[in-house]
């Protein structure tokens, strides 16, 4: 009898272990369905107002845990030059997060003809050598967000056009002085990149294009122009930029090409649509640390020796706040005049329609 018991309780432990192997292997099983539905997840554009990052994607300094601050009714930005764009709005009540702009001295103008009207003004000597430089990838972390808005008024501030809580940052850069951008998400080459929401891509129809555009600008209040993120695989496409770049002209906005590609349309299309126009010589922090950053800047402020201006494009890094904080109170011994990206904008006064013909490309 009791050795007929202990047979009965080694089944019953054998076929327990069976039980607890298949429930393991199973949990295996469903762990790895689930790894395979969050991959697919990660390479989908996001809802408008989220924000992630594929994997390899640099831009990836969100907040965690920041609830979004809630965003005020969007409007067109007012044209920024006399006689271009649409009629100003009337501007919608200010919310209490949103700082009011200082007052300015009376002695300076603005030092160009899109400079917002809340930027600081700048003096500029005949014949300095005038950098801009623009500090992108804005609004995903506030904390790196407030950072570049204590840097000096003529630096210009880019925020991308899907960050949470814009009115209040792009509030505070304009109230602090700076020119403000939207930093517009375009299609890059490679896929494994993920741009944001409500990319720009070439292969959109055009009415989803001007959707996409009109998103982006409504929601960066107050931007003098665009540039974009990313966008290699984008700016390259003539269709889809003067697309872009007549949303942007009827706004009486300018376009800063970010340059991601040598293949970009982008100076060549605002020359023939009379677009105002400023293109990136220098990207500051391609290798994040601080001795490339200095090379960067004295790359650029070398170019704008030789050529009276320069725009140099940097990212909300660390270790590239450390030294444009070091270098930029020392700029003026250099011979270098900061001024915001108003300063050194082109408004090609627009081509002929048979000169955009001779040149094989005749299309709208």
């Amino acid at each position: 009898m009791a050795r007929a018991f202990l047979t009965h309780l080694r089944a019953l432990a054998g076929s327990r272990r069976a039980v607890l192997a298949a429930g393991a292997f199973g949990l295996f099983g469903l762990g790895l369905g689930l790894g395979a539905l969050g991959g697919a997840y990660l390479v989908q554009d996001p809802a408008p107002g989220t924000v992630r990052a594929a994997v390899g994607n640099p831009i990836a300094w969100a907040d965690p845990g920041v609830p979004p601050a809630a965003e005020r009714g969007t409007r067109p930005p007012v044209a920024q030059t006399p006689g271009t764009g649409p009629a100003p709005e009337a501007a919608p009540a200010r919310p209490h997060d949103v700082p009011l702009p200082r007052a300015k001295p009376e002695t300076l103008e603005p030092a160009g003809g899109f400079a917002h009207g809340e930027a600081e003004p700048v003096a500029v000597p005949p014949g300095a050598a005038k950098l801009a430089i623009v500090v992108d990838d804005l609004g995903l972390s506030r904390a790196r967000t407030q950072r570049a808005i204590a840097l000096p008024p003529a630096v210009t501030l880019s925020f991308l056009a899907y960050a949470d809580g814009l009115p209040a940052l792009t509030g505070a850069a304009r109230a602090a002085g700076h020119e403000v951008l939207a930093h517009v998400p375009m299609q890059p080459k490679s896929p494994e990149w993920d741009a944001g929401c409500n990319v720009l891509r070439a292969d959109l129809p055009d009415d989803e294009l001007r959707r996409r555009l009109r998103w982006a600008l409504d929601r960066v209040d107050g931007a003098v122009g665009v540039n974009n993120h990313m966008g290699s695989a984008f700016t390259p496409d003539r269709s889809g930029m003067r697309t872009v770049l007549r949303m942007l002209k009827a706004r009486g906005l300018m376009f800063l090409d970010s340059r991601t590609t040598p293949e970009s349309a982008g100076e060549a299309v605002a020359r023939e649509l009379g677009v105002a126009f400023a293109g990136r010589d220098v990207f500051l922090d391609n290798a994040k640390d601080a001795p490339a950053i200095r090379e960067s800047l004295a790359e650029a402020a070398r170019i704008a020796r030789a050529a009276g201006t320069a725009v140099a494009i940097g990212h909300p890094y660390p270790v590239t706040f450390e030294v444009l904080e070091a270098w930029i109170p020392k700029a003026r011994a250099q011979g270098i005049q900061l001024v915001p990206i108003s300063a050194v904008t082109t408004p090609f006064p627009g081509q002929p329609a048979q000169t955009a013909a001779r040149g094989g490309d005749a299309g709208p």
